[in-house]
């Protein structure tokens, strides 16, 4: 039988394999990995500093809100646009554009010194991520060899759900000496 891409894709091969020259390593993987798990970090990151955020920004409860919701939509926006015409661009380079963007955009979030420079930069996080992710998982479908593919692909998706395992394993704060136990305020 001719290996031909009308078989390979009655074989479940991704039509897009053949364009693919990528062998999928296992530094490969690990790479991927450390990148879904940043991206799903980046959704967790300011909740424990919304105080503090807002004191140094002198930002109100709102635009808090707004900088934490813009990340998830522009993210929910950017990922099914991505995904219909990431096709269109190298898989590989498609994923180094939107890692690139992601650690200037967070940069940009670490330094913003007004709300809506904050609120500007969780967006770009949140795009950067809708370019990532999707192309992430095609990337997986197209370079990982068939027998292996249901494999990468968990320990990649998984791999979203480290931020979340290592906030959980946090050891709580102890109350100090005269606190009520549930806050570190001191009785009144």
């Amino acid at each position: 039988m001719e290996d031909t891409l009308g078989n390979r894709i009655d074989k479940g091969l991704a039509a897009h394999e053949v364009a693919v020259n990528h062998e999928l390593t296992s530094l490969g993987i690990f790479a991927l990995i450390i990148g879904v798990a940043a991206i799903a970090a980046e959704a967790l990151v300011m909740s424990p500093m919304l105080d503090d955020i807002g004191k140094s920004l002198n930002s109100s409860p709102g635009g808090l809100g707004t900088a934490v919701a813009a990340y998830g939509l522009a993210l929910a926006i950017a990922a099914p646009i991505f995904g219909l015409y990431g096709q269109r661009i190298a898989r590989v380079k498609l994923m180094l554009f939107g890692l690139g963007l992601f650690i200037l955009s967070t940069l940009a979030c670490g330094i913003a010194w007004r709300e809506d420079i904050l609120i500007a930069a969780r967006a770009a996080c949140g795009v950067s991520a809708g370019a990532f992710l999707p192309t992430c998982y095609a990337f997986v479908g197209d370079a990982a060899p068939y027998d292996r593919r249901a494999k990468v692909m968990g320990r990649i998706i998984a791999s979203a759900h480290l931020p979340y395992s290592k906030c959980a394993r946090t050891k709580p704060p102890q109350p100090s000496a005269g606190s009520n136990g549930c806050c570190s305020r001191a009785k009144a």
